[in-house]
């Protein structure tokens, strides 16, 4: 299998032929898995997918007290608990916001769920305030790490749960409001559940009423889909399942079928609008992409021409990612709008996936709420991108690998099997010329590999000490009073929310350095003067929790863009006087990437001696005395 490997080259040209049925969509399979768990008596389901987040949930779900049998690849089966919910769980929501947003709401009606990530650097950087602020009005306990409650989430029914009406946002997320429809018959009386903000993804809020009503739950739905009424009483009951092919796989096998003229690929498991997946055949319809259906299979034929598009991203996100790829290659510009809701995904799917866009040759702009691709006919590749750890963006790429002029190298492609494990292996079933990128490394005996491990290590260091720096700042900076945050120990020096503001400037200062040198020869850095920043972007005068939520956001940019670095990479090189000569004391402008990771590893160490200063003087040290 080639999904398993972590780099990829993808050449282009070659017609995509054949039949494949994508595996079961994440959305349906989890939402079908926790019904089951919750349900009395055994639930089926059938085309079950496969993806890791899909397996996380199953295997939370066991840890729930559900048993779950697969009788072959796609089939499942669970007996469920007829409501009765252990006191205590551990759960683990692997990489993916639905589960971690289902998993502690359901958590809610236990007496203490703790709902956690392993990949910290992705999901574990997503805020969830809004689902915890509502569980809180539902008098259950909940907290998060931080004032944007990133996980591990920790929740519990408290002295008990009651009804009523409720509020919640939905502008970042859907999920928010998901989960808290699954919470609704726990609580055992009427419950009411009004949108503010607006809502993301109507069709994702959907998706999660039809699962409940499948389960035998009501969710009566106001024709704006503002307000949610759920009676008291409902119990869920066990049912069969049908999932539907996956939306933002379709869309990857369409994309890439569609870029390669000559193809003929035939994609099964088409079920309506799950997700936006109708919304997304007619909006690749007019791109120029001739699209046949019979029954559940979708006939995609590559298209010649490409023609540019202005869309409502909000019918499809999931679909989003691929079409912006295709546009790449038409003749003009592209919108995507109404998506600002991808900024909250496993990556910043705008500015991340922008990134490597740029990075093929593409012209791209973005905005906060908009993808603007101006295509040009054609797209050169030949150059390596990377997948932010996100299946959406990897698969977007194989378009653009698959229709340029010279492919792509795909750093990252493990990835993918957190939605669709065999993506790769069905490309290559229908004639993509895919390969694993050898990485062998030299002897260890040799002194060019010597020095390779040296500065391997350093590498790793420095990214270590950064990421270990910003988690101890978040447990000190969680553990204080709010005005402690604010105070500024004399005249000229910084609270610890202005320093927290400059730390999340300079990650995202670094990462564009670290970009520039990536992308020219020896390019002249941005500098930037930290004084001038504070004052302009009025550090004291903002919320904590906003600078506090950039910090982990840029961070979480800094680690994706240089978290795979090989000897090469590190030895980048670019122009910036003031860090090179007056702060590092060299004869020389020039730095190298490593130079610029160790020096921004130092300054952390040297912002976080500032603000143990100030909480040794005002407040209480929580971090970890061992840090």
């Amino acid at each position: 299998m080639v999904n398993t490997s972590e780099t990829l080259h993808l050449r282009p040209g070659t017609r995509l032929t054949g039949a494949i049925r994508p595996p079961g969509a994440k959305s349906g399979t989890v939402r079908a898995l926790l019904c089951g768990t919750l349900a009395a008596g055994t639930t089926r389901i059938e085309n079950a997918g496969s993806g890791d987040n899909i397996r996380a949930m199953a295997a939370a779900c066991r840890v729930l007290g559900a048993r779950i049998d697969e009788l072959d690849e796609r089939t499942w089966t669970v007996t469920g608990v007829d409501h009765v919910l252990p006191d205590l769980a551990e759960l683990d929501a692997g990489n993916s916001g639905i589960v971690l947003r289902l998993l502690t709401a359901v958590g809610a009606a236990m007496g203490q769920c703790t709902v956690g990530t392993r990949f910290t650097e992705s999901l574990g950087r997503r805020g969830n305030h809004e689902i915890v602020d509502t569980l809180r009005m539902f008098g259950a306990e909940a907290a998060g790490r931080g004032d944007e409650a990133c996980p591990p989430l920790v929740v519990g029914r408290g002295t008990g749960l009651r009804g009523g009406r409720v509020t919640v946002s939905g502008r970042r997320s859907s999920q928010f409001l998901s989960g808290l429809l699954f919470l609704a018959p726990l609580v055992g009386s009427d419950v009411e559940i009004e949108v503010v903000d607006g809502l993301s993804s109507i069709p994702m809020a959907m998706t999660s009423v039809e699962a409940l009503a499948r389960a035998g739950v009501r969710v009566d739905v106001s024709d704006d889909h503002l307000l949610y009424t759920i009676a008291g009483g409902q119990r869920y009951r066990a049912s069969s399942y049908e999932i539907a092919s996956d939306a933002s796989s379709m869309a990857g096998l369409l994309a890439a079928a569609a870029a390669v003229p000559g193809s003929v690929t035939e994609v099964s498991g088409f079920a309506g609008n799950d997700l936006g997946t109708a919304a997304m055949i007619e909006a690749l319809g007019a791109m120029g992409v001739t699209i046949e259906r019979n029954g559940s299979v979708l006939v995609c034929h590559g298209a010649e021409t490409i023609r540019p598009i202005e869309l409502d991203g909000s019918a499809c996100p999931d679909s989003v990612l691929p079409m912006a790829a295709l546009a790449a290659f038409a003749d003009g510009t592209s919108v995507f709008s109404n998506v600002e809701t991808l900024r909250f995904k496993e990556c910043d799917r705008i500015t991340d996936f922008l990134h490597e866009l740029a990075a093929a040759g593409v012209s791209v702009e973005e905005r906060r709420d908009a993808i603007i691709v101006h295509g040009r006919g054609a797209v050169t590749g030949g150059t390596e991108v990377f997948g932010h750890h996100d299946h959406s963006v990897i698969m977007a790429m194989a378009t653009v690998a698959l229709r340029s002029e010279r492919g792509l190298t795909i750093r990252g492609c493990a990835s993918v099997g957190q939605t669709y494990r065999g993506f790769f292996d069905d490309l290559r079933t229908l004639g993509a010329d895919v390969s694993a990128v050898d990485g062998t490394p030299d002897s260890p005996d040799t002194p060019h590999a010597q020095e390779a491990t040296m500065s391997d290590d350093r590498y790793h260091g420095s990214l270590d000490r950064i990421a270990d720096g910003v988690r101890a700042w978040n447990d000190r900076c969680a553990a204080q009073a709010p005005e402690v945050l604010e105070i500024q120990p004399a005249p000229g020096v910084w609270s610890i929310k202005q320093n927290t503001w400059h730390l999340a400037d300079a990650f995202e200062a670094t990462t564009l350095r670290l970009r520039a040198m990536l992308g020219e020869d020896e390019p002249q850095l941005l500098r930037f003067d930290a004084d001038e920043w504070a004052a302009d972007r009025d550090y004291q005068g903002r919320p904590w929790y906003e600078a506090v939520a950039k910090l982990n956001q840029q961070l979480g940019r800094l680690l994706a863009t240089a978290g795979d670095f090989g000897p090469a990479e590190l030895a980048r090189t670019g122009r910036q006087h003031n860090i090179a000569v007056n702060i590092l004391g060299r004869d020389s402008e020039v730095l190298t990437v490593l130079d610029l990771l160790e020096f921004e590893a130092a300054h952390v160490d040297e912002h976080t001696e500032s603000t143990v200063k100030i909480i040794a003087e005002f407040g209480k040290d929580a971090a970890d005395p061992a840090h």
